[in-house]
């Protein structure tokens, strides 16, 4: 028996079963033979790579019942929620990060405007009071005018 029939008897692609044979190679050897390219495995061969095999193989069982189903979809149908208010959420955030921005903008030029009416008050008092001293060096004269004091 060939390794491809091995392999196709077996249900195995040709690799597996070359790859068998090359883990059990210091027992096997003396079990194969050559035929050109091809290599015939004995009846011993192929006993030892059953042996070999049992216990090795990997099953899936895939068992897709209706409840199953509806459960993934279910669960898929939950996660798209979940990104669109995770999505909708950013943008919200980054709303209000605007308007804090805005708001920010808006008070510091408040704070601009009243430092500069409150130095312009300070300056108009100034005036003021510099006016209210120079009238107070005046005083109403006989004829109705005004003269400096002296």
């Amino acid at each position: 028996m060939t390794l491809q029939e091995y392999a196709d008897s077996r249900g195995i692609t040709y690799e597996a079963t070359r790859q068998a044979v090359k883990r059990a190679e210091p027992e096997i050897l003396n079990h194969i033979s050559k035929q050109g390219r091809t290599r015939i495995l004995d009846q011993e061969a192929v006993i030892l790579l059953d042996k070999l095999r049992t216990g090795k193989r990997v099953k899936v069982i895939r068992q897709n019942t209706p409840d199953t189903d509806q459960t993934i979809d279910q669960l898929k149908n939950e996660i798209i929620l979940l990104q669109r208010q995770l999505i909708e959420a950013r943008e919200q955030g980054q709303q209000h990060a605007l308007l804090n921005a805005e708001s920010v903008a808006r008070l510091e030029a408040m704070t601009d405007t009243n430092n500069r009416l409150q130095s312009e008050l300070d300056t108009t008092q100034n005036e003021l009071e510099q006016l209210k001293t120079e009238n107070a060096k005046y005083h109403k004269t006989i004829f109705g005018l005004y003269r400096k004091d002296r």
